[in-house]
């Protein structure tokens, strides 16, 4: 269904599916729509190449979604159901959309893929997506529900990161698998960057049930989640520093160790740490533990 239609919103849209109906797109191009918000509300400016809400389902296996112009998710906009519907991307190219919100870029919650729902699932590497994705919620993850292998592939994820329980925070999952046709998302790491300091994906540590997925069964080291990256540098280091880039790197293993500890997660997590050396690194007889 192509819609041109004005609101109290000037909108173009180039698809609009919601209420259990179905979308399949396999070839053509949705591009050059245009959403413009009068400032009054987030939801002015969301949706201009497929605007997705609720219960429907939502599947590309070819075609372009190319040159549309929002601000939150200007060539998918996912808001979903927790218990129906989908957006499943298995092949075409999503590429060159864009933002039009004044001084922002298109990254964080300006990506142009946005996902606020349930079931968002790359069925393979097929899907040639070279905007950015934004996971809105803990609760609204990546499915991994068929294998990747192309050459050059990499999906760039951003996080709505914090403290509260719905933020991506260390120990949080990002990509899993769908329980069905995928049971291992860990393969996968090389095709995914997710861009939140000080944040890295990395593998699952062990092998029980994880609460972080959504995916009922999937154990921690079935799927991709966030570890705290810590820089040290003995050098040019200063353990007054927090550690988060290598630029603020800290100077003792024994500060690092306690920047990563202590990073937002919870006691479960702890360990979820990673320790990059950025310069020369020392390690003092004081600091046996290492």
């Amino acid at each position: 269904r192509v819609l041109h239609y004005p609101l109290r919103r000037q909108r173009q849209i180039g698809i609009r599916d919601s209420s259990y109906t179905t979308m399949e797109m396999s070839g053509g191009l949705i591009g050059n729509n245009q959403v413009i918000g009068n400032g009054s509300s987030y939801y002015d400016y969301y949706g201009a190449g497929i605007l997705h809400m609720s219960a429907a389902s939502t599947t590309i296996s070819g075609g372009i979604i190319r040159g549309n112009e929002g601000g939150r998710g200007s060539a998918i906009y996912y808001a979903g159901s927790q218990n129906s519907g989908s957006v499943i991307l298995s092949g075409g190219q999503i590429t060159g959309n864009k933002t039009n919100i004044s001084e922002k870029s298109p990254q964080g919650v300006y990506s142009k893929v946005y996902v606020q729902g349930w079931d968002f699932q790359l069925k393979g590497g097929g899907a040639d997506n070279r905007d950015n994705i934004y996971l809105n919620s803990t609760s609204h993850l990546i499915k991994v529900s068929g294998n990747i292998y192309q050459t050059g592939r990499l999906y760039h994820v951003f996080l709505n990161q914090g403290s509260s329980g719905n933020q991506f925070k260390k120990g949080s999952v990002v990509v899993q698998p769908d329980g069905n046709w995928m049971t291992d998302a860990t393969p996968y790491l090389a095709y995914f960057e997710v861009h939140s300091n000080p944040y890295v994906l990395d593998r699952g540590q062990v092998s029980q049930d994880t609460s972080n997925a959504t995916v009922t069964g999937v154990k921690e080291n079935q799927t991709l989640l966030l570890m705290q990256a810590v820089y040290l540098d003995s050098e040019h280091g200063d353990d007054s520093w927090d550690g988060t880039t290598p630029g603020k790197a800290v100077k003792t293993f024994t500060r690092a160790k306690y920047v990563g500890t202590n990073g937002i997660g919870g006691s479960a997590v702890e360990d979820y740490y990673i320790i990059y050396v950025s310069g020369k690194a020392t390690n003092t007889a004081a600091e046996s533990t290492w």
